[in-house]
């Protein structure tokens, strides 16, 4: 796939589809932590050990405003997405709940593997869930460390090889590229499922398994090399 194609899928998915993808910043957050329990109290060990934040893949910017609840009055955020319409939703769940707010966050459109940052800016990089959906994580990641400040610390979270929920969507893609090729389709799955009936429940997973570009899953080997 040609790096414009890539990059013009990738952002036309997102834009679609913004991950947890309701219309009010209550009902993301609700459904995020409901789905992901464990994640609140990282947001908040992190917040409460670094003042100097970036998001990479912040989406419609849940994380990133629990973060700014706890982050203290001089501290700075700042979340990137490479969609236009989660970062609309993360401006506009901001002036939701501003008055809940220690800081205000930025919010504004970027690339994991083109980060317009200087080198050396951040105190801690979250990024959660992202950048295996890069074309080239090698080049996500070395952006990452360079706008990261010495002795600074990254905390990424990424599809491990052989987890339950990324096999069964790794099963799902290859079912419809069979049917695609039997069919002459083009992801003809993702097109019955693209409207998400399932998205109260379930957020953006179903369609994320069928229609998001690039879907990557790591090993310890992997990790070990990429992060080495």
């Amino acid at each position: 796939m040609k790096k414009e194609n890539y990059l013009n899928l990738t952002k036309e998915f997102w834009n679609k589809h913004p991950c947890y993808g309701q219309d009010n910043f209550n009902s993301r957050e609700k459904l995020r932590y409901s789905l992901e329990p464990w994640l609140l109290k990282t947001i908040t060990k992190i917040a409460e050990n670094y003042s100097n934040i970036c998001e990479i893949g912040c989406g419609s910017g849940t994380d990133g405003i629990n973060f700014c609840k706890i982050l203290p009055s001089h501290g700075k955020y700042v979340g990137i997405d490479d969609s236009d319409q989660s970062i609309k939703l993360a401006k506009n769940a901001v002036e939701e709940i501003k008055d809940k707010l220690n800081i205000i966050p930025v919010f504004k459109v970027g690339n994991a593997e083109f980060l317009n940052f200087e080198d050396n800016s951040f105190e801690c990089i979250f990024s959660f869930g992202v950048i295996h959906h890069t074309e080239n994580i090698q080049k996500a990641v070395n952006e990452i460390y360079r706008v990261l400040k010495p002795n600074g610390k990254a905390y990424i979270f990424i599809y491990r090889k052989w987890s339950p929920k990324v096999t069964v969507a790794k099963f799902l893609r290859l079912i419809q590229k069979i049917f695609d090729k039997v069919l002459n389709t083009d992801k003809c799955l993702y097109k019955v499922f693209k409207k998400n009936v399932f998205e109260k429940f379930l957020g953006t997973m179903i369609v994320e398994c069928f229609g998001v570009p690039i879907l990557n899953w790591y090993n310890r080997n992997d990790i070990k090399f990429i992060f080495r």
